[in-house]
């Protein structure tokens, strides 16, 4: 029986510069639908050529993949596992270790048509096993929950797998975009030569990274990844950041910025044609914070909060320390603490969490904790008034 939905704990580690749900997982030991009515553009993988881009291996937040349900593989006979078809879609999350993407409204509806597929697969098994009625029907329903669209909507019926209503609907983002059972379903990226054929249009190499997100800003992102500051002084004040940093573009200085930390806005000069005023205000307007416009200010702090904190923990990790960092409500950092001599055995975090809630915060809005490892940033405790300098 195929199922949808991934366990509640699935830890499949760091994966390199990908992410564990771009990571094609083993084949399902049920198998998927013969084939598929798919709307929307179709493609062999075999047949649109070098594919090496979209290898989910390489995979990161913001990038072009093939996605398809850890339940889609199946044997062709040959024992080697194959997936009927697979959905082209940009990987935007990960959850429970299981990919999120978004996906065309023909994508879309192409998941809806290979659901169909598969509920009428259901149906002929536990009908063979002489269920009827109303009892066959619940049976297809729990297996492979009923799917169809409602004008702009996708609505999802998953009430026979909890006894219990549960309905759920899916509308187009501003761009027209679905996010099929994201955060739901155990959807992941596979590779493109493993698919007999895909439901929408492959991006060529060179622009299969609609966007980048920064590490070190939650929720900040960038039309790309080529344009970076250098950092060469900061501070933390009263209102915010004090720095000067240089502005790089492709491996070249271009620029130079400066704020001074008193809340106002940052100052800019471009040296040179590479970049000009116009380049920087297409980049920012291509910038999201949270899904909402930022301005060239809040861009600015953020490449120079991504430079000076990669800096800062790769230093910490040298002196057998680690980095954390204070968070207001908002996700905004208002402290950053590198933290030596705690032993690096079992009860590690423990004591980093007693050390760190004694540190007091020198300036108003923290509220929690977090501490950098190998996966990102993780919290690590809420924040306390007073106590010990750090």
């Amino acid at each position: 029986m195929a199922s949808h939905v991934a366990p509640q704990q699935r830890d499949l580690g760091s994966a390199g510069t990908g992410d564990p749900a771009a990571r094609a997982t083993s084949p399902h030991r049920q198998s998927a639908p013969d084939g598929a009515h798919a709307a929307g553009p179709q493609q062999a993988a075999a047949a649109v050529g070098d594919l090496a881009h979209l290898d989910p291996e390489r995979l990161r937040i913001g990038g072009a993949g093939v996605f398809a349900g850890d339940w889609a593989w199946t044997d062709n006979g040959d024992g080697r596992p194959r997936i009927p078809v697979g959905f082209a879609g940009v990987f935007i999350d990960t959850w429970n270790g299981w990919a999120v993407f978004s996906c065309t409204r023909q994508v879309a509806e192409a998941i809806v048509a290979d659901q169909s597929r598969m509920r009428d697969r259901e149906r002929a098994h536990f009908a063979a096993l002489g269920r009827t009625g109303d009892d066959l029907r619940h049976a297809v329903d729990e297996a492979c929950p009923p799917m169809w669209f409602d004008g702009e909507d996708l609505v999802v019926d998953s009430s026979a797998a909890y006894d219990e209503p549960a309905i759920e609907r899916c509308s187009p983002d501003p761009e027209g975009r679905y996010v099929v059972m994201g955060w739901s379903w155990c959807w992941t990226a596979v590779a493109p030569t493993d698919c007999d054929r895909i439901v929408g249009e492959l991006p060529a190499a060179g622009q299969h990274q609609l966007y980048v997100e920064l590490v070190h800003t939650s929720g900040m992102r960038m039309p790309h990844d080529r344009l970076t500051a250098t950092v060469l002084s900061r501070a933390t004040t009263a209102s915010g950041m004090a720095f000067t940093a240089d502005l790089v573009l492709d491996g070249a200085i271009v620029g130079s910025v400066k704020n001074l930390g008193n809340g106002g806005a940052t100052n800019v000069s471009l040296h040179t044609t590479a970049l000009d005023r116009d380049g920087l205000h297409e980049f920012v307007r291509a910038c999201r914070r949270h899904g909402r416009p930022v301005t060239e200010t809040a861009v600015i702090a953020a490449l120079v909060t991504e430079n000076y904190l990669t800096v800062a923990i790769a230093a910490a990790r040298g002196r057998d320390g680690v980095l954390v960092r204070l968070l207001d409500d908002a996700g905004d950092i208002v402290e950053v603490v590198a933290v030596f001599g705690v032993p690096r055995d079992l009860g590690f975090r423990a004591a980093l969490r007693d050390r760190v809630s004694t540190y007091p915060v020198r300036r108003g809005g923290g509220i929690a904790w977090q501490v950098w490892s190998h996966r990102g940033w993780q919290y690590l405790t809420r924040a306390r008034n007073g106590g010990a300098q750090p």
